[in-house]
């Protein structure tokens, strides 16, 4: 058995000179807290059940690592609690191994009262430092990923913060000055990034497994809040000609009602675009029109509903009247089409200009508010 002294479960944000390296490294799948009466190591009946659990899934096939981390409260002296941590330590241990699970795989260690997870101040905050935290991993390739966040304009390196998902894993780094990063990414997963960066709207890329392995670099493009500049929310999708958000969909409205949160000087107008290439423009009176509307007011609801003052916004339809692809023939060029665009505007403005009506929101599922 291995005794764990510094052990980095998932991500890394490391600096390595070669981008194409493919390395072995472990990601984190799951973790559990086993808990204690006090002053004992013997593992209770409705703890041995999640032992039971991870020793199946690790005789599932998968090559399964476990740290684990063994702690008490702070009754007893220091000496007297390192070695009752060891042997809760031992105790979880011996369970597993006896098991199946192979001792080579497993890296350990025991603190004793040194790291409590929560104060030691009663004894129901007591019982939730007397466990062995059980951390459960598994091998994987990965690759370094370089990348910089620019000024969609200048090119010029922006400091940001970067939110990062892959697998059951979630991370937030700072970028360098010039907006540098470099992350090493699991190969088995895709990967979400959202950046922000002050008085700019954020970026959210989402990269396929297949499209991450062969990909060494990374730049990332925002946009300036410029009144007149302009954002599609990417990734805001909606039921086929409805105006309801798909669930997948919500944590992109959730960045811009933070985005509008947190730049109170913001205003902005929502305009919603519809997918009808290779025709002529609808008009104002057609059902295509309300329906490029009644998206721009969900969006527009939702921000309300969420606190923003109103008279910092305000929608407009577009119909097909704007499409970014208007022959478009292939459903990516199409999905570029149907869209909600973020534009900013004088603050001016956006008080004195009153939304138009949805016309049938029946139609189009729309509530009114």
């Amino acid at each position: 058995m291995k005794y764990l002294f510094n052990y980095i479960i998932f991500l890394l944000f490391i600096n390595v000179s070669s981008a194409q390296s493919i390395i072995d490294t472990s990601i984190s799948t799951s973790q559990f807290s086993i808990l204690f009466d006090s002053d004992k190591h013997t593992i209770r009946d409705s703890f041995k059940v999640q032992l039971d659990s991870l020793i199946t899934k690790w005789h599932s096939g998968k090559e399964t690592h476990l740290v684990l981390k063994a702690h008490t409260d702070s009754i007893g002296s220091d000496e007297y609690n390192i070695n009752l941590s060891k042997r809760r330590l031992n105790a979880v241990t011996a369970y597993l191994e006896k098991g199946g699970v192979s001792d080579t795989l497993i890296v350990s260690n025991f603190y004793g009262e040194k790291l409590p997870t929560v104060d030691n101040k009663n004894a129901s905050l007591r019982q939730l430092n007397r466990r062995v935290e059980v951390f459960v991993s598994q091998k994987t390739k990965a690759k370094l990923l370089v990348g910089r966040v620019v000024d969609a304009k200048s090119n010029q390196g922006l400091k940001s913060h970067l939110d990062i998902s892959f697998g059951n894993e979630d991370q937030r780094l700072l970028t360098e000055s010039d907006g540098k990063f470099e992350l090493l990414i699991p190969l088995t997963n895709g990967i979400e990034i959202v950046a922000n960066a002050e008085n700019y709207f954020f970026r959210h890329l989402k990269i396929k497994p297949q499209v991450l392995a062969n990909l060494d670099s990374i730049i990332i493009k925002m946009s300036k809040m410029d009144i007149g500049s302009k954002y599609s929310l990417k990734g805001l999708n909606f039921v086929s000609n409805k105006c309801i958000i798909l669930p997948k969909s919500i944590p992109i409205l959730h960045r811009l009602i933070s985005t509008m949160t947190t730049n109170e000087d913001l205003c902005i107008e929502i305009g919603g675009h519809i997918n009808l290439p290779n025709r002529p423009k609808v008009t104002n009176q057609s059902d295509y029109y309300d329906l490029s509307l009644s998206r721009a007011t969900v969006v527009y609801d939702s921000l309300v509903n969420a606190g923003i003052e109103s008279v910092r916004m305000y929608t407009k339809a577009y119909g097909n009247w704007e499409m970014i692809n208007p022959k478009a023939k292939s459903e990516i060029k199409q999905a570029e089409n149907r869209r909600v665009e973020i534009e900013v505007v004088d603050c001016a403005d956006s008080a004195t200009i009153h939304n138009e009506q949805v016309r049938w929101p029946a139609i189009h599922g729309y509530k009114v508010r």
